[in-house]
């Protein structure tokens, strides 16, 4: 029964994987849009964009769209920040012919499909949407600041829980966070590790992103299925997400 109602999200799934919904600011230099289930983020930087996660739709119509409003085409996009391997983030990468693909060494393999999901729906829905395996450009290990061209950089930051590689991004005060931080109940949660090893990285990110919410480096927290936060939520972000951690985490 559960195998059949598996089966059946996946048919609806792949039959709506390439809506897309209209491009929106997220700041003046950011914009979102949905395609479908899950959001995509970017960014001009003089002739190149920048792109933090690339949907569930592996012709990459929403992605299009987006780089479209950008006054771009997707041979301009320079890097795409992969917050984690999870088919609905991940799907239209391969449709950006000159990006550098960043994702955390955890699961690089996973999106290279040499390594199935560790999460049974993940791992059912990325073969059920065909989605094609990506090899990484650069697997992330630790905290890295990336340049991305006119002396900004990118901030990443290991934020493993909802997978072994998952990872957060800093770029223009917004933090992208796919599903490691995400909105439930209009509050914000945290994926917390489901391994005893991954809780040092866990615990070691939380801090690092508690030290740049209190540096007021962070303004807006924007995740990957239920958008952003508002700015002046940023302070409640901070006090859920460091509560939520304690208890791996101690004081």
């Amino acid at each position: 029964m559960l195998v059949a109602l598996l089966l059946l999200a996946g048919v609806s799934l792949r039959s709506k994987r390439h809506e897309a919904g209209a491009p929106e600011p997220v700041t003046s230099r950011v914009l979102s849009i949905r395609n479908f289930l899950s959001d995509i983020y970017a960014a001009r930087l003089g002739r190149r964009i920048i792109v933090f996660d690339a949907g569930m739709d592996p012709e990459g119509r929403a992605l299009e769209l987006l780089v479209d409003a950008l006054g771009a085409d997707l041979g301009s996009v320079s890097d795409i920040f992969l917050t984690h391997g999870h088919f609905d983030h991940v799907a239209a990468a391969k449709r950006c012919p000159n990006a550098k693909v960043h994702i955390g060494a955890g699961d690089a393999d996973v999106l290279a499909h040499r390594t199935p999901a560790r999460a049974v729906v993940p791992r059912l829905f990325g073969t059920l949407l065909s989605v094609p395996a990506i090899e990484a450009s650069d697997r992330l290990v630790g905290r890295q600041s990336i340049p991305v061209g006119d002396g900004e950089v990118v901030l990443a930051i290991p934020l493993p829980g909802h997978t072994p590689g998952s990872y957060a991004y800093l770029f223009d005060g917004v933090l992208f966070t796919g599903d490691a931080l995400y909105i439930h109940d209009g509050h914000m949660a945290l994926s917390e590790p489901d391994a005893p090893e991954l809780e040092p990285e866990s615990c070691d990110g939380v801090s690092q992103l508690g030290a740049l919410f209190r540096e007021d480096r962070i303004s807006l927290v924007c995740t990957g299925h239920r958008g952003c936060t508002p700015p002046l939520d940023t302070p409640q972000v901070l006090e859920t997400i460091m509560l939520a951690a304690r208890p791996p985490c101690g004081d």
